[in-house]
């Protein structure tokens, strides 16, 4: 491993970046690259000119939530109708379904975030002549008869960008109506709402994605929004980053639809008085909690469940919530270093439901297609999937999962987003600072990670509601440093018990700004 300097770590992260083929929002596609946009767009302009009735079908997620608040953003701009449905987790399931609109009176159907594989849905459309057009961003797996498809991974979609997220769709989608309607409509001004569904939905931070956060970032801590201010007011952070909305934003957003309902969120990004915004902000932080407990339950049980041989984690329980199962297939999966699949049991229907993440780039998407055959169904995309199957077919799938690791010969990376090993007394706020300039970070772009040899801490202390953290002292030529660990590994308890104060880490540098005052944020990943 290389041993690190300024100018080494700044080299590395020069060469990152030469191959970006875009550097301004000025060179962003044009919308009608993708396949299906002019007609949809062509379709949605003559529903408006005819009075038509347009719904749109969202997500319970971050990406969904902010994709249908583009464009209902858009339509109040418009002056037009738009009617909206978000299906509740736990009653309605994923996406679009026959059920979730076998009782409303529509022309056109939009979806946003959702709707790829729902053939059924696509079929009813077709027998109701409703005009379905399908906006998503999940891995297509069959051929549809709807109206029309706006999907980058079809295969003959000629947008350039593949990997975006289902927000960025629904921000296109306003650009081709912009464009065709000749209005003088600021597409920046939804770009607040466009950077969370980005850094959540944990697009490759890159080229397209790279540039389009970067300046939503911008637009994001310039935001007269409501929601935005509040935000900011409740976090006390006068300036956001890409890591504050992937840890302490985005999840805010996402717990209403994994504990309660997404409408919580929904009302939340449109409420237009600060006050208000503050007290609903606050509530969405409170629902943290909650899922914190069922996340807890879950781990307390998982252990015997796992086992040692297994290439691919799959584990389910019927007393394990169906709102947190992708944060715990997350955490899973970096704590044993594998995919892992985790489900609950519907003991009424014998069905299970589950939530997959993968583990060093392993591609789930293409593990799980080869091991369907015994599944209800599924989808998703290489990183993250969402499948179900009948209780007695579990055992053979997670069979089929293992063998087929195996032939398709996945392999576990190391962890390659560790640098090379920097010295203690180079961590200093003139790094920090020269790591900032290669912001934002995020999928593909990791934030750049540290070993550290030979640390000695002067403190150790648990900290957090549950003693579940570690603030850990340590010091260099310029003073003491206060490093964090979150959810540190509780095998490390014999260690400190042990008296043992001398580790080698791995960590990340950054910046902590509480109150208009800026420290250094040394985050522990390994110790």
């Amino acid at each position: 491993m290389i041993q690190l300097n300024q100018t080494k770590i700044k080299q590395i992260l020069e060469k990152r970046f030469q191959k970006d083929s875009i550097n301004s929002l000025k060179e962003l596609p044009n919308p009608f690259e993708f396949k299906d946009m002019l007609k949809s767009v062509n379709r949605i302009i003559s529903a408006i000119n005819k009075q038509e009735k347009i719904f749109l079908v969202g997500d319970y997620d971050v990406d969904g939530i902010t994709s249908r608040v583009i464009l209902q953003e858009f339509f109040d701009y418009i002056a037009y109708p738009l009617q909206c449905i978000t299906p509740d987790r736990f009653k309605d399931g994923y996406g679009i379904s026959v059920a979730l609109i076998k009782d409303i009176d529509a022309d056109v159907i939009i979806t946003v975030d959702n709707g790829i594989n729902a053939v059924n849905v696509a079929n009813y459309c077709k027998e109701k002549k409703i005009d379905l057009i399908i906006t998503d961003h999940h891995t297509v797996s069959i051929d549809m008869d709807a109206f029309s498809i706006i999907n980058p991974k079809q295969k003959d979609c000629l947008f350039p960008y593949k990997d975006i997220c289902g927000a960025q769709i629904a921000w296109y989608l306003v650009a081709g109506l912009k464009s065709k309607l000749e209005l003088n409509f600021d597409m920046s001004s939804l770009l607040d709402l466009l950077v969370m569904a980005i850094i959540a939905d944990v697009m490759p931070l890159l080229s397209l994605n790279r540039t389009m956060v970067k300046k939503a970032l911008k637009v994001f801590n310039n935001s007269s929004r409501a929601s935005i201010l509040a935000i900011k007011e409740v976090l006390a952070k006068s300036n956001i980053s890409s890591e504050d909305i992937a840890f302490l934003v985005a999840p805010k957003i996402n717990v209403a639809g994994r504990v309660q309902n997404a409408s919580l969120a929904i009302d939340f990004l449109r409420e237009t008085s600060l006050e208000i915004a503050i007290d609903k902000f606050k509530f969405l932080s409170s629902l943290i909690e909650q899922r914190r407990d069922f996340e807890e339950h879950i781990f307390q049980n998982c252990d015997t469940k796992i086992k040692d041989s297994d290439q691919v984690i799959c584990i389910y329980d019927e007393s394990f919530h169906e709102g947190v199962l992708g944060i715990v297939a997350s955490r899973i999966a970096d704590m044993y270093k594998k995919i892992a699949i985790v489900g609950t049991l519907d003991k009424s229907s014998n069905i299970i439901k589950m939530s997959a993440r993968s583990y060093a780039g392993a591609d789930i998407y293409s593990l799980i297609n080869a091991s369907k055959e015994n599944l209800i169904g599924f989808g998703g995309h290489t990183q993250a999937a969402g499948l179900s199957l009948n209780q007695d077919d579990f055992t053979d799938f997670h069979k089929q999962l293992n063998d087929n690791f195996i032939k398709q010969n996945i392999k576990y990376n190391e962890d390659k987003s560790i640098m090379g090993i920097l010295n203690i007394d180079d961590i200093n706020y003139e790094l920090m600072y020269m790591l900032e300039k290669y912001e934002p970070y995020g999928h593909q772009n990791e934030k750049a990670k540290f070993l550290v040899q030979n640390v000695a801490f002067h403190e150790i202390k648990k900290i957090g509601e549950k003693k579940n953290h570690l603030r850990l002292i340590a010091r260099n030529k310029y003073g003491f440093l206060n490093m964090v660990f979150f959810k540190y590994p509780l095998n490390l308890d014999a260690r400190f018990d042990n008296n043992e104060k001398t580790f080698d880490i791995v960590c990340t540098i950054g910046r902590n700004e509480f109150k208009d005052n800026v420290y250094l944020n040394i985050q522990i990943e390994e110790l």
